[in-house]
């Protein structure tokens, strides 16, 4: 006969057994989730299936490629992925280099400049044109405006050397002197004495001139303004200023200092070289015109037909700007304009 000790013996180790096989199925099934959700390798899941199966614990064959297979961890991770390339995909750091013009402007008009214009087509046309962009050496552009060339043989006493000077030839260059270049010949119709010639080529009584010895004066002291004088407008000044009196020598000290002349080193080139450099105004003088008939001469581009000359005495801004060229045009220098304007109101 059992004693009651052994049956509560014999009931604690069956319930024994049936926890343990509750708990190993319970550990089983947790160790398969849990491989499941971490996504282990194959082999090692078939095990653990296999394992499962022997216990009596049942999954669904493994596949490998199985798009439900760890669904949340995979999720998160595509996420992840899928936002770390849209951030590389989508960034605009590279955009401004890929799509900026910074240099298209340079490119365009640059290069096209440089390949339109060559230096000997500039020689050959800059006179032409009253402006033309040129390339230099350093590739920077530069405007080169035309001028007109303007010179004047005249006499220091004569009238009409006196008032072409003082009422068309100074305020026209006052307007255009950065389109003008003006040379002054104080010579008109003097001729020279040879037997009054030194040895050295200058002339003491040897320069004979049409008002006397008064102009000879004359023209050799506007003759040393135009070598001294830093500035042409200078020249123009003291001449006009000169013109204004019955006796311009005797006004030429102050006309010179007026106009900002040192008239120190006037008169010191009067006296030392003064008669040297009226033999070189005849010189150039007769360059231009052998037999000058006529005072003042007017010359514009080495043009002294007689249109020039009477033009300029009555229209020489007119004739200038005619010369200059652009009318209607951004080319057209505003005293040009409201000159050409004035004169439309005339008529």
């Amino acid at each position: 006969m059992k004693s009651p000790c052994f049956k509560w013996v014999v009931g604690v180790a069956f319930t024994c057994l049936f926890v343990g096989q509750a708990l190993a199925d319970i550990y089983i099934g947790v160790n398969v989730l849990n491989n499941d959700i971490s996504g282990p390798d194959e082999s090692t899941v078939r095990n653990t299936k296999n394992r499962g199966a022997k216990y009596g614990y049942k999954e669904r064959p493994y596949k490998s490629g199985n798009p439900e297979r760890g669904s949340y961890r995979k999720q998160s991770t595509t996420t992840t992925t899928t936002t770390t390339e849209a951030t590389t995909t989508t960034t605009t750091t590279e955009l401004p280099t890929t799509t900026t013009t910074t240099e298209a402007p340079t490119t365009v008009a640059v290069v096209p400049t440089a390949l339109a214009f060559s230096s000997n087509f500039i020689k050959s046309v800059v006179i032409q044109n009253s402006a033309m962009v040129q390339s230099s050496s350093s590739g920077s552009l530069s405007v080169s405006v035309k001028k007109v060339f303007v010179t004047v043989i005249y006499e220091c006493l004569c009238p009409h050397s006196q008032e072409f000077i003082r009422s068309q030839l100074l305020p026209t260059y006052k307007k255009l002197q950065d389109r003008l270049h003006v040379t002054l010949l104080p010579f008109g119709k003097a001729r020279l004495n040879q037997s009054g010639t030194t040895t050295n080529g200058a002339t003491t009584n040897g320069v004979i001139c049409e008002h006397g010895d008064a102009e000879c004066e004359g023209n050799k002291i506007q003759t040393c303004v135009a070598q001294v004088a830093k500035e042409t407008l200078q020249a123009i000044e003291v001449v006009a200023c000169m013109s204004n009196y019955k006796a311009p020598n005797s006004a030429a000290q102050k006309c010179v200092k007026a106009s900002g002349v040192s008239w120190t080193m006037v008169h010191e080139c009067v006296t030392r070289n003064g008669s040297h450099y009226v033999l070189q105004v005849a010189q150039e003088t007769w360059k231009l015109q052998k037999n000058v008939t006529r005072v003042p001469l007017i010359a514009v581009n080495g043009e002294v037909s007689s249109y020039i000359q009477e033009e300029s005495q009555t229209n020489f801004m007119s004739l200038t700007c005619q010369k200059i060229g652009g009318e209607g045009t951004a080319q057209e220098p505003e005293p040009c304009a409201e000159e050409r304007r004035r004169r439309r109101r005339r008529r």
